[in-house]
């Protein structure tokens, strides 16, 4: 606190930060004893002044209440967009609050994956910037849709995260049950054309287009269940250029 760190005077802190809580918590306590006055003397008073005295009670409870920002969930604080004795506006957040228990994790689920997939699943999470050992999470929920562009359906995980070793920008992993005879590939390395998953595979110094079933993919791998050979060279850069048969130069 400023207090602490004797960047302002004890009067000084008081009167910027204390005195404004202090002003209302007096006022309602003014305004509760008049009511009650109010109540125990209703026999001799007009329902007007009743009313008014009621209403000045509710009054003084909300300034006491306004002076203390409370937030709606359990969290951390990400970030300030106000400074102390700052006028705060409706218009734009005080604080942005981030929820560090549980996470959320979403990644981008192949179609030869969904059928596999359901809400509650247990699934393994990698977060190397975390810890070398794999979190534990649960499907929350998967996209009825794919997305347009990725052809992937959205596929969000539940992680419990007690000790806040995950932070939100972290790149994660997520174990999804891969099946043990698919070969895994860059997920730069699938095409789509003519709304088929194709991959270009490198025989001789040709690239030949090979139509593909894929299947989970964590947005840098991607499964491929069928149409590829474990040991085939693929390509994985220039590819959307390509024509099946291009001479092509296997470069490392």
């Amino acid at each position: 606190m400023l207090l602490e760190q004797e960047a302002v005077s004890q009067a000084d802190f008081e009167a910027r930060f204390e005195q404004p809580y202090i002003t209302a918590a007096g006022a309602l306590k003014t305004a509760e004893a008049a009511y009650r006055q109010a109540v125990d003397q209703k026999e001799n008073l007009a329902p007007a002044q009743l009313a008014q005295a009621q209403a000045a009670l509710s009054a003084a409870r909300t300034n006491q209440a306004n002076t203390v920002v409370t937030a709606p969930i359990s969290g951390m604080v990400a970030s300030r967009n106000v400074d102390p004795g700052e006028l705060a506006s409706p218009q734009a957040p005080a604080l942005a609050i981030v929820a560090l228990d549980p996470v959320l994790v979403e990644i981008g689920a192949a179609e030869g994956q969904i059928s596999r997939l359901k809400v509650g699943q247990e699934v393994e999470v990698f977060i190397s910037a975390a810890r070398t050992t794999p979190f534990r999470g649960k499907v929350k929920s998967i996209s009825p849709a794919p997305d347009p562009r990725s052809k992937a359906y959205t596929v969000k995980v539940t992680v419990p995260n007690p000790a806040h070793l995950i932070k939100p920008g972290m790149f994660a992993e997520v174990a999804l049950g891969a099946s043990t005879e698919a070969v895994l590939v860059p997920q730069d390395a699938v095409v789509m054309r003519d709304n088929t998953p194709v991959l270009f595979v490198v025989q001789g110094n040709k690239a030949i287009l090979r139509r593909v079933e894929t299947g989970a993919s964590d947005g840098r791998k991607i499964e491929i269940r069928k149409g590829l050979q474990p040991g085939e060279r693929v390509v994985v850069s220039g590819q959307g250029r390509l024509v099946s048969g291009t001479p092509v130069a296997v470069v490392g």
